[in-house]
């Protein structure tokens, strides 16, 4: 359990973010008709306490978290599309794999005033991580209100076995700055653990060539607490290479989820549009931690 909430909570902020940032770079639209989409990862670390190499991405210096999945978009005349993809890595498919198959399925459609609903699995919308990590069986939509960003989800946890709701409202400001405020319900709603009621809110700053990213989480069951609290500071060199530092704080009164403590740093290297390199290192729960990761996205 413990490795499912922290790997949600603290996604965006362990360099992944930046990475996506060298590696993805904004496409333009879609061709109608199908498309494969590749993000896989792969490197080495000694975050288990022995070299070992990985096939999903590396986060905090805690855990891998970031599934390698391949897959094909399919965009209709009528601007729907659809999205299946599988993961490759041992998150979906090692012995002690915490993700089921597959890693996303779902029909998209549009709505009015520009919104969108999604049909199926896909990455629920909660936090900073929007969209990332956790994809749920179910229905979402993305709409906005008064200059608002509302997107909201109900969706099925497999591990509770239980229903859960989730809503993100959020608000964005000429020069990069943008913020949140999310709620979510229903046992299992964080992976599976038995907290039943979250809220966070999360903050982006743009302050020169310095993105600053923050968040703050906190989740409650029957048995405790869980808080969470991450910044992340990303450096524009205006060139291939993007340094980044992090901090983290995690502490569960439940017992449902281990402690982290984790300060790391790293640069993302942007070899090509399709290929990017993250060396990085820092302290975790006292202990130092090392890896090396290589991204490719299609």
């Amino acid at each position: 359990m413990s490795r499912w909430l922290l790997s949600l909570v603290a996604a965006t902020f362990l360099g992944l973010a930046p990475l996506a940032a060298v590696a993805g770079q904004e496409a333009e639209a879609p061709p109608v008709g199908p498309v494969f989409h590749l993000d896989a990862y792969w490197g080495l670390s000694n975050i288990t306490g022995v070299v070992r190499r990985h096939m999903d991405g590396q986060w905090a210096g805690a855990m891998v978290s970031y599934p390698s999945k391949a897959g094909l978009d399919w965009t209709m005349a009528d601007g729907s599309t659809a999205r299946v993809s599988i993961g490759l890595g041992d998150l979906h498919n090692g012995d002690g794999r915490i993700f089921n198959q597959p890693e996303e399925a779902y029909w998209s459609g549009r709505l009015p005033n520009d919104g969108r609903l999604w049909v199926g699995k896909r990455y629920v919308p909660f936090a900073a991580q929007t969209w990332e990590y956790e994809a749920k069986w179910g229905v979402a939509a993305d709409t906005s209100i008064s200059g608002l960003s509302l997107s909201s989800a109900a969706a099925y946890d497999e591990h509770s076995h239980r229903g859960n709701g989730y809503a993100r409202l959020g608000k964005e400001w000429e020069g990069g700055t943008a913020a949140g405020i999310s709620v979510g319900a229903g046992r299992g709603l964080l992976f599976g653990t038995p907290h039943d009621l979250a809220i966070a809110a999360d903050a982006t700053r743009q302050l020169g060539r310095c993105k600053l990213m923050g968040e703050v989480l906190e989740a409650r069951s029957g048995q405790g607490s869980f808080r969470f609290a991450g910044l992340t500071a990303e450096l524009n060199t205006q060139s291939r290479y993007t340094p980044y530092v992090s901090w983290i704080y995690a502490h569960d009164n439940s017992e449902a989820n281990s402690n982290l403590r984790s300060a790391t740093g790293g640069v993302i290297i942007g070899a090509s549009k399709a290929l990017a390199f993250e060396p990085g290192g820092g302290v975790v729960n006292g202990k130092g931690v090392w890896w090396l990761q290589c991204r490719v996205r299609l």
